[in-house]
């Protein structure tokens, strides 16, 4: 999927700042506000509207059941393993439920900072896919309400363990206890790692962008917050989002008219072309010499 994002946002290699990239101007700061306004404005709607989309629990419980008993017929159950080999090890569960908490909306933001800055061809991408699996997301939520592992027998919620109970804080208004499919932690973490890969220049920039759904694939599982289904769910999401967007650019870069080139510059064109063709044909003692007619020297 990285292949195609990359030649999809071939216009967004670094090159410094980019012609699109914000300026110190009235016109960069107004684009850069009504972007965060809009973003941030989706967000909130997106946790707003989740937490008070939460289904009922029985059909969550029967639902995670099922994705259950799914996986131990294929032979795909690592969620428990994983958890006790956090549980056994302090320090691997320290960092997977600080992972869990701060490599997921802190480091989206963060590369859509970087993006909209250095790569604004690449944060139109990875905004637009962001909306689409937000409301993907969502729908899938009200539709299919599944209970985490941690609300089920012989998983441990690691988070409680800790103290931190998302119910009885501030942001439990805008928490759904029932929306563990998909896996949007997934989801977001891999549209940021793409991104990361297609536009970071340096070797452990682009490894970053790879370990990021890495990490977070095992850390959503250690947690007790998802199943492997989970995961499987949120990268397709992901997938079917950048491609929408994808489409959405396209349709949009096709809706902008393309100026047509002015007789001078073409005329200015033409000559260039004539006299690169010239200087590395001719023989040596006739090089450099100046095939514009149209030039004069003062």
């Amino acid at each position: 999927m990285a292949d195609v994002a990359r030649r999809q946002w071939a216009g967004a290699q670094p090159t410094g700042r980019s012609n699109g990239a914000p300026a110190g101007t009235r016109t960069g700061v107004g684009r850069g506000f009504r972007e965060l306004a809009t973003v941030l404005g989706v967000t909130l709607a997106y946790f707003f509207s989740r937490g008070l989309a939460r289904g009922g629990v029985a059909d969550a419980t029967e639902h995670a059941h099922s994705i259950l008993n799914l996986e131990a017929a294929l032979h795909l159950a690592p969620e428990h393993a994983l958890q006790v080999l956090a549980l056994q090890h302090g320090w691997l569960l320290a960092f997977v439920n600080k992972f869990y908490l701060y490599a997921h909306l802190p480091v989206l933001i963060g590369v859509a900072l970087w993006l909209y800055w250095l790569h604004p061809q690449a944060y139109t991408w990875l905004r637009n896919a962001f909306v689409v699996s937000a409301l993907l997301g969502l729908a899938i939520y009200i539709w299919l309400p599944v209970a985490p592992p941690r609300f089920m027998p012989g998983f441990t919620d690691t988070m409680a363990l800790y103290g931190f109970d998302v119910d009885g804080s501030a942001a439990g208004a805008f928490y759904n206890p029932y929306a563990a499919m998909p896996s949007l932690h997934i989801g977001w973490s891999l549209l940021a790692g793409i991104a990361i890969v297609v536009c970071a220049r340096a070797w452990w920039g682009k490894a970053l962008g790879v370990a990021l759904p890495v990490l977070m694939t095992l850390t959503v599982m250690m947690t007790g917050n998802h199943y492997l289904l989970d995961v499987i769910a949120g990268a397709a999401v992901a997938t079917v989002s950048l491609a929408c967007a994808g489409l959405w650019n396209r349709r949009t870069a096709d809706a902008i008219p393309t100026p047509l080139p002015s007789p001078q510059r073409s005329r200015q064109s033409s000559v260039v072309s004539r006299q690169l063709l010239w200087d590395s044909t001719a023989p040596a003692d006739r090089r450099g010499v100046d095939l514009n007619p149209l030039r004069t020297d003062d």
